[in-house]
C-alpha cells in the first residue's frame, strides 16, 4: 500500500493488468506466450500483487483457450453492440 504525505490518501493495488500479450505468428507453438506469461506472473507477484489479469477479444478462441489452459478463468465479460 503507497501512501501520499500530502494527501494522506491511502492505494491499495490488487491487481495486475496486462493490456495486451501479443506473440508472432510464427513464434506460436514455441513456448514463447508461457514463457511471457510466467514472466508477468512472477514480477506481479514480486511486486506483491494478488491477481495477474489480462485481457483477450471474445471471438480469439485461440487466446482464450491458450489462457484457460494457463490457469486463467472468465471474471468480466464486456458485451458490445455496434450502432
Amino acid at each position: 500500500m503507497a501512501r501520499s504525505s500530502s494527501l494522506d490518501l491511502a492505494i491499495t493495488i490488487r491487481d495486475f493488468d496486462v493490456g495486451d500479450l501479443v506473440v508472432a505468428e510464427k513464434a506460436r507453438g514455441q513456448g514463447v506466450g508461457k514463457l511471457l506469461l510466467w514472466t508477468c506472473e512472477t514480477l506481479a507477484s514480486e511486486a506483491g500483487q494478488k491477481y495477474f489479469q489480462l485481457k483477450a477479444l471474445g471471438q480469439n478462441q485461440s487466446a482464450r483457450s491458450f489462457y484457460k489452459s494457463e490457469g486463467f478463468g472468465d471474471f468480466y465479460v464486456r458485451l458490445e453492440k455496434k450502432l
